[in-house]
């Protein structure tokens, strides 16, 4: 339901869309910048400083995620990937986008209605899904910080 609903071609939307693929915190993706993308080996670098456990974290990107990555547009003005400001300034706005406007796509979609929630609410769910499959556990729902 919310890879649908996050279908406008927003910034939002593809910030949602790569939090599903990559599983990327909210604050390293928003703060994601072109500089750390290697189109070639399919990979978001982020370096320790932007990382929450402040060593460089590479992230391999899906196909999907690197096709939503060449489709948004590549402004002049700065280096931030998800942007409303033509790169100058990442994204702001994450909590507000999944408290009102993608619960109320999700309803107008599906007649659904969802509580708010937090970016972290994906991460959460997109770890348990992977490590699921993998026959493993996820901890990220047992970190808050995860």
């Amino acid at each position: 339901m919310v890879w649908r609903a996050a279908n406008s071609g927003f910034a939002f939307d593809s910030f949602t869309r790569l939090m599903l693929l990559t599983g990327c915190r909210a604050g390293e993706l928003a703060q994601a910048r072109w500089s750390w993308v290697d189109f070639a080996q399919a990979l978001l670098v982020i370096p320790a400083e932007h990382y929450k456990c402040k060593h460089v974290h590479g992230v391999p990107l899906v196909p999907q995620a690197v096709e939503i990555l060449e489709n948004i547009y590549r402004g002049g003005k700065g280096d931030y990937i998800l942007s409303t400001t033509d790169g100058e300034k990442p994204i702001r706005g994450i909590a507000k986008y999944n408290e009102a406007r993608l619960p109320c796509a999700i309803q107008e979609q599906t007649g659904t209605v969802i509580s708010p929630f937090a970016s972290h609410s994906l991460r959460s769910t997109v770890a348990t899904r992977v490590a699921e499959s993998l026959g493993a556990q996820s901890h990220a729902r047992d970190d808050p910080g995860a």
